[in-house]
């Protein structure tokens, strides 16, 4: 099988400790490389939601072609799902890692077990998390943390519904805050962390009529990131909806002289040293 593009550059980095080589394919979907292991972040490589909402008031329409196939996708250690919404637990993609990386784990929110067993992932191969918990295996260690997207949603059973993720690998502190607005006391949770990078939503709010739940602004995740003192930030989660984006020189404009950051383009792979 020929090996596409965008797994050939990013196969092609070989990282050292304290750095990564990454790609962004779209949304909140990080495919990242460490020096000792691969891993995916929030996949979405299909337009479910898209025929999903066909029609809808709230129809979400791709901007952005999908840059990979997950069929074409090999030698993924981990995925991990910040929460169950399916441009984020896509039902188009994680059947297919999951049957084509038998030695695949995934990392999900207690609530979602049984979205994730329908989908193909194997009860040994799954690693499900309340927020306020920790799991950690030979090259990773993932913290995760509750996050809000529009509010803290608790439950005894499952804890925390939608969860951000703190992860440490070969020397190096990555924050991916899956969806969430800010919340009182958000920041506590990362005050015991040095964070050398921080995956942060920016799209903000939409209309309700609309029914999309809202992320940080622009402004929000400038701050956000000032409070909790990460060395870099990449923003997410714009560009993939016509209906629910943000404007990225707005962002660009809005963080010069503030914070360090770095803007990914969908599909092409870079390298991070921290």
């Amino acid at each position: 099988m020929r090996e596409h593009p965008i797994l050939k550059q990013l196969y092609s980095y070989t990282p050292e400790k304290r750095q990564l080589a990454i790609v962004w394919l779209g949304q909140n979907g990080f495919l990242i490389k460490s020096k000792s292991c691969v891993f995916f972040i929030d996949p979405y490589l299909s337009d479910f939601a898209e025929q999903w909402t066909y029609g809808w008031k709230n129809e979400h329409v791709r901007m952005s072609s999908i840059p990979i196939q997950p069929k074409e996708l090999y030698e993924i250690d981990y995925v991990l799902c910040t929460h169950d919404h399916v441009d984020h637990i896509d039902p188009f993609t994680i059947p297919i890692i999951s049957l084509r990386n038998p030695e695949t784990k995934f990392i999900a929110p207690q609530v979602a077990r049984m979205r994730m067993l329908g989908l193909f992932v194997g009860e040994s191969n799954l690693y499900l998390m309340r927020g306020e918990d920790k799991v950690e295996f030979n090259n990773l260690k993932i913290h995760a943390i509750p996050a809000a997207h529009s509010k803290l949603t608790y439950d005894e059973n499952n804890g925390y519904h939608f969860l951000s993720y703190i992860i440490e690998v070969d020397d190096l502190t990555i924050f991916h805050a899956g969806d969430t607005i800010l919340y009182k006391d958000q920041t506590d949770y990362l005050k015991n962390f040095s964070i050398d990078l921080a995956f942060l939503p920016i799209n903000g709010r939409q209309s309700e009529e609309l029914e999309f739940e809202p992320n940080f602004t622009i402004e929000e995740a400038i701050d956000f990131a000032k409070n909790i003192d990460v060395k870099m930030v990449i923003p997410m989660h714009y560009d993939m909806y016509t209906l629910n984006t943000a404007n990225v020189a707005d962002f660009i404009t809005q963080s010069e002289g503030k914070i360090n950051y770095k803007i990914a383009q969908i599909g092409i792979p870079f390298l991070f040293s921290s």
